[in-house]
């Protein structure tokens, strides 16, 4: 009863926000409980029971191990310091925003993913110009007309992209610590929103792909920073 409902969730989720968040979790039974078994494993900041869910071997392109091929103990060590919560919250995030299942961006560099398919999180990803796109990701989220708590509210949106210079414009951080992206509004017109409503604000892309019959994290990876 529980997997129907969250099952249904997932239709919902995929038609309420069409092609810009979807969830495929529901089309491999297996891959469903192991993505289950995984968020409960965050959930609960369990480590032990997270290392089960890496691959041997992990793709991540930084600066972590000699090559961009890390052992998972390599990976566990780098990105869970000792009373830092950034990673748990990170991956809660990426996750809350489902999976796609399509084949492997990686697929010349991580260990050989049978029938080269993957699942990948955050799903927005893939129909998204990151360099000159931005998704915003969240209802009745404000545009302002400056980088400014204070400033006038042009609009107020709820899951919509926007044309920005992504790939060259830098974020605005306020004194209040707020950190803004300037978004285009059409007719010459720009306007700002809070980063952290933005796909601008998840840095981190998941491939999770079956080695020998069993579903693993293959690749964690950092394709952009607006």
């Amino acid at each position: 009863m529980k997997i129907r409902l969250l099952v249904n969730l997932f239709f919902i989720t995929t038609f309420t926000f069409g092609q810009k968040i979807q969830d495929d979790s529901y089309l491999d039974e297996a891959f469903f409980k192991f993505k289950n078994s995984l968020v409960q494993s965050i959930i609960d900041k369990d480590k032990v029971a997270f290392s089960t869910h890496l691959a041997e071997k992990v793709y991540t392109p930084k600066d972590l191990c000699d090559s961009p091929i890390c052992r998972k103990e390599e990976v566990m060590n780098y990105f869970f310091s000792e009373g830092d919560d950034t990673f748990w919250k990170e991956l809660l995030m990426l996750f809350r925003f489902g999976f796609l299942r399509q084949k492997s961006e990686y697929s010349t560099i991580i260990e050989k993913v049978d029938e080269n398919i993957v699942f990948k999180a955050p799903s927005f990803t893939k129909n998204l110009d990151i360099e000159n796109e931005l998704l915003i990701l969240g209802e009745n989220v404000n545009i302002r007309s400056k980088p400014s708590l204070n400033s006038n509210i042009i609009k107020t949106v709820s899951y919509e992209i926007f044309k920005c210079d992504c790939g060259l414009g830098k974020p605005i951080t306020t004194k209040d610590n707020i950190v803004w992206i300037e978004i285009k509004l059409g007719n010459g017109k720009v306007g700002y929103v809070a980063e952290k409503f933005t796909s601008s604000y998840y840095l981190k892309e998941i491939e999770i792909g079956k080695i020998n019959g069993e579903w693993k994290i293959v690749a964690i990876v950092e394709p952009w920073g607006c």
